[in-house]
C-alpha cells in the first residue's frame, strides 16, 4: 500500500489514481494527522509515503517528525512532493526522496516502481 497525503483534492485523487493504474494499493489523507490517525489504525503498513509538505492542521515537516518518533512507522520511505526550494528540503533527512512540483509524471512512475506490489 502506498499513502499519499495531500491538501490539495485534485493532486490528492490524480496521484492516487495513477498509483492504482500502476498496480499498487493506495489510500489517502487529506493532511498530516489524518495521515497520522490512518497509520495508527491500519494494519497494513506502507510501503511509501507520497507527502507534500504545505498543509493545514499538521503540515508535511510535523507529520514527519512526529513518525520518526513512532518505531513502527520511522523506517518508511518518504517521497516528498513540493515546490519548496532544495536549501529546504535537504533538512529532510535519510529515507526521504523528492519530486518538485509541478510534478513529472514519468518520474513520479520511475519512483513507484521501487515499491512493485
Amino acid at each position: 500500500m502506498i499513502l499519499v497525503v495531500d491538501d490539495d483534492n485534485d493532486r490528492r485523487e490524480a496521484i492516487a489514481e495513477l498509483i492504482k493504474m500502476s498496480g499498487h494499493n493506495v489510500q489517502s489523507a487529506i493532511h498530516g494527522k489524518d495521515a497520522l490517525e490512518m497509520l495508527l489504525k491500519t494494519s497494513e503498513k506502507p510501503k511509501l509515503i507520497l507527502l507534500d509538505l504545505m498543509m493545514p492542521v499538521m503540515n508535511g515537516w510535523e507529520f514527519m517528525t512526529e513518525i520518526k518518533r513512532l518505531p513502527q512507522f520511522a523506517d518508511i520511505p518518504i517521497l516528498v512532493v513540493s515546490a519548496l526550494d532544495d536549501t529546504k528540503l535537504t533538512q529532510l533527512g535519510a529515507k526521504v526522496e523528492v519530486l518538485k512540483k509541478p510534478i513529472d509524471i514519468p518520474l513520479l512512475l520511475k519512483n513507484l516502481a521501487k515499491y512493485e506490489a
